[in-house]
Parts: C-alpha cells; structure tokens; sequence
C-alpha cells in the first residue's frame, strides 16, 4: 500500500468514527435535556448515515454495479464532507477543550488550602446549604432548550442543505468570455469556443444532465468544444454516455479534451485506451493543428499523471515538456485540468489556457471568499498575466451535490483581435 492510499483510507474511516462520537456526545446533552423525541430523531439520522457509508463502500469496493439514489446519497455527502466536521468543531472540540480546563482547575484547587467553618462564621458571614426543595436552578428550561437547539441544528441543516441541492444537480449557466489576443489574424476574429470541464459523469451527473449539456453546447453554434478533464467521476462504467456525450457535440473543427484526477481512479490505461478507441481527440503532451480559413490554430492537451510510475506528475512539468511542441507561427491553447500549467504557458507565450478541476471553490462565502482562493492561485473566470490569458470554468456537473457562490457552467469563449 503506497503512502496515498493509506491517507486515503485514514481519511476515509475517520468519517464514521468522527461520526460515532458526535453522536455519543450529542445524546448525552439530549439526556441532560430530558428530551427523549430528540434522542429517537438523533439515533434515527446517525443509524441512517452509517448505513448509507457502509452501503456506499461496499458498492465502491465490491465493483457492484448498483445506482445508489440521490436521495441517499446527497445527505450523506453533505453530512460527512461538510456539516459533521463543523459540528466537531463548533460542540464537541470546545467542549473537550473545556473539560480539559476543568480538570487543571480542580488540580489546583485541590493543592490550596481550605478556610474552616469557624472562621467563615467568625467574619460575620452567614453559611447556609441549600436543602432538596430548592428546586431546579432558574434558567435550567432555557439551557435545555439551548441544548436541543444546538445539538440538533447539524443534522436539521444536513436536511435543509439536501433539499436545496437536489433540485439544482441538472443546473448550469453559460458564462461567456472575451479573449483579446495580440496579432490575432483576422480570419480567427470572432472564433467561438465552447469550454467544458469536470462533467463528472456518474453519482450526481446522470443522463438528464448530459442531455442538457449537449443541448446547450449545439444552441451555442460554437467553432470548437474544449474539454479539460474529469469526464466520469469514478468507475469506467460511466465513460460510453460520457463520451457519447462529447460525440454528440455538433461544431464546426471538432472538439478535443485533455484528462483529468478522476479519469484515472479506475485506471489510467483503461481510461485512455477507451477514449482512443471511441474516436474523440484526447491530448496527453500532444498538440493538434487545425486549419482555420489559411490560419493555424494549434491545441495543445497536458496529461494529469504518469501512468507508468502511478502517480500524478507535477502540472508544470507535463506542461513544459507539451509546450516543446508549441508553434510559435500559431495561435495556441492550453488544455489543463490543473489551472497552475498557467504559469508555464504564460512564460511560453501561450494566447490562451483553459482549465478545471477547481469547480470554483464548491462551497464559497463570497464569489471571492472561500476554499477557491484558499487552495488555487487561480480558482474561477478569467486571468491575464502579459499577453497570455486563462480561463477557469466552475465546472459543468458535479461530484459533490452542494454548491454556494459558484454555479455549475459551460463557458462560451470569443476570441477577438487585442
């Protein structure tokens, strides 16, 4: 087992363990509340989300070729991947750090020492205990309900959350770019290009959603289509409608694709031989030329990872060994999952890149603030670094179900004389 796939795995069974103790923790606060309706409604949502992991890795692991309905399967993304980890840091962290405190506070306490009662008595001060008919302290009701609240607020925002995403799965918009390039010869002026990336074709990417993007890409009567990988999600089983997608894109030169991280998780040879075999241009450090009215316009496709050493390469180095076969006499783009081979083109003189794999961040607070910029140099739209440009598409599907701040797109791309 190489050191990835035992992070991997690491990451993959914390999920349920991280899962078990919220749910020890968060029953123990319904019982102080004495809110037993609350406790069947927890126990019911945890015995539902372990069961739906547990499904989902037997599916997984034992190649079972079995559609897990969306129903189950979007809470349980948004459970695991999102809401759970906030739950662990919002409750049960600080309340641990909290009992920590507790414990170093009675330790010294316990070292101090003690007044005796005649001395408490002698200043005057009355000492009195308080008897069992005291009764609950005030504010205990509101407490309890502060607990039930807070305690039930992750899986009631889990429910919420699937609702609003479900519905918007087969959603996307059209975001349309201008490209201005130096020396752009006149007969490429107005050169449409339609970019689609990160299709995901799979759990949440089904068939009513491929039958809109085709629809979509041909209403755009587009010159090329330009894909930058993550066609299929995961299994290979899901590559013929994906590629029966992009054989159904009518334009006028064609369209070609580069590949991208989930492409290869069930097998980099498979993947690439079928996409040969099918007929579509896929470009692995490979450039194609295209005569356009007497002008040449050359694409060229990076590879994501090294099939031969199984891993993923650096984007940079597949960049700089595909830009050795770069015309300087034409007009070039860039496929490239990874928007950092951006860098690299740039330096070449590349007019323009286009690239994926960030889906805009996925979950933003702000079109600017969130895990996009957090993690990517280059997350979402359009960059210019001289006379190079690059485009970041959000990504067309989905392989998480939830989206906040960056919309699913297909980019309409005109080029235009600088």
């Amino acid at each position: 087992m190489t050191l990835g796939q035992l992070i991997f795995f690491v990451i993959l069974f914390s999920f349920p363990t991280t899962g078990l103790l919220w749910w020890w923790w968060a029953d123990r606060r319904l019982a102080r509340a004495n809110s037993r309706r609350g406790r069947w409604a927890l126990a019911a949502f945890m015995l539902f989300q372990l069961g739906a992991f547990a499904w989902l890795l037997l599916t997984r692991f034992r190649d079972m070729d079995v559609r897990t309905p969306i129903a189950i399967l979007t809470p349980m993304y948004i459970w695991h991947m999102v809401l759970l980890p906030l739950a662990m840091l919002a409750s049960v962290m600080p309340w641990t750090v909290f009992r920590l405190a507790q414990g170093v506070r009675r330790l010294f306490t316990r070292a101090q020492p003690t007044v005796s009662p005649s001395v408490e008595a002698s200043s005057g001060q009355a000492v009195s205990a308080s008897s069992p008919s005291d009764g609950p302290p005030a504010g205990l009701s509101r407490r309890a309900l502060l607990a039930r609240s807070v305690t039930l607020a992750p899986p009631a925002l889990t429910l919420a959350a699937t609702g609003l995403a479900i519905p918007r799965l087969d959603e996307f918009r059209t975001s349309r770019f201008t490209v201005p390039i130096a020396n752009l010869p006149s007969e490429l002026e107005g050169l449409k290009i339609a970019h689609v990336t990160d299709v995901h074709v799979g759990r949440f990417s089904g068939d009513a959603l491929l039958s809109r993007i085709v629809e979509r890409v041909n209403a755009l009567e587009a010159d090329l289509c330009l894909l930058t990988g993550d066609l299929i999600d995961f299994s290979l089983r899901d590559l013929p409608p994906g590629l029966e997608m992009v054989r159904a894109f009518r334009t006028r030169y064609g369209s070609f694709m580069c590949e991208g991280n989930h492409d290869l998780f069930d097998g980099h040879l498979a993947f690439e031989r079928a996409v040969r075999d099918s007929g579509v241009p896929l470009l692995l450090n490979e450039e194609h030329t295209i005569n356009i009215r007497g002008q040449r316009l050359q694409i060229l496709g990076i590879r994501w990872g090294d099939p031969a050493a199984r891993r993923a390469s650096l984007h940079t180095e597949h960049a700089r060994t595909t830009l050795k076969l770069r015309d300087p006499g034409a007009v070039n783009i860039l496929l490239a999952h990874h928007p950092e081979a951006f860098d690299v083109a740039a330096e070449q003189g590349v007019a323009l890149t286009l690239a994926g794999h960030t889906h805009g961040g996925q979950l933003m607070l702000s079109p600017d603030l969130g895990p996009g910029p957090l993690m990517y140099k280059y997350w979402s739209g359009q960059y210019t670094k001289g006379a190079s440009h690059c485009i970041v598409g959000n990504g067309t599907g989905n392989w998480f179900p939830l989206r906040i701040n960056a919309p699913a797109e297909i980019g309409l791309i005109t080029l235009t004389r600088a």
